[in-house]
């Protein structure tokens, strides 16, 4: 759900298609209103209210919480990180997760694989 997966969204139908397969996906792993899902995407931080208010009205049917670093963590220190660390944070979360939904192509859910 990074800037650099526009391909990925274009070869799959577009960005609310593309955001169709995780929501499908994460119904078909169990989720639903009785467990926070943690979103790891950096656009809570770059992409303005405008998108993080469209990710959890596309999201917010299959989980009690949406959680993203941006709660957790203050904006003067996210904006010291680098896109790599930034990704890390979500890395290590999802490390630790009970359940984990992502691309199939995507090096980051390969790795968390």
């Amino acid at each position: 759900m990074e800037k650099d997966a526009a391909d990925w969204e274009r070869l799959n139908g577009g960005e609310t298609a593309y955001l169709a397969l995780y929501t499908r996906a994460a119904e078909r792993a169990g989720f639903g209103t009785g467990r926070d899902l943690y979103v790891a995407s950096g656009l809570f931080s770059y992409a303005g209210p405008e998108k993080a208010t469209w990710l959890n009205d596309t999201l917010g049917h299959v989980a009690r919480r949406l959680l993203h670093k941006e709660m957790f963590i203050p904006a003067y220190e996210l904006q010291k990180c680098n896109s790599e660390q930034l990704a890390l944070v979500d890395f290590l979360v999802l490390a630790r997760s009970e359940v984990f939904v992502g691309i199939g192509s995507s090096t980051f859910s390969v790795y968390l694989r």
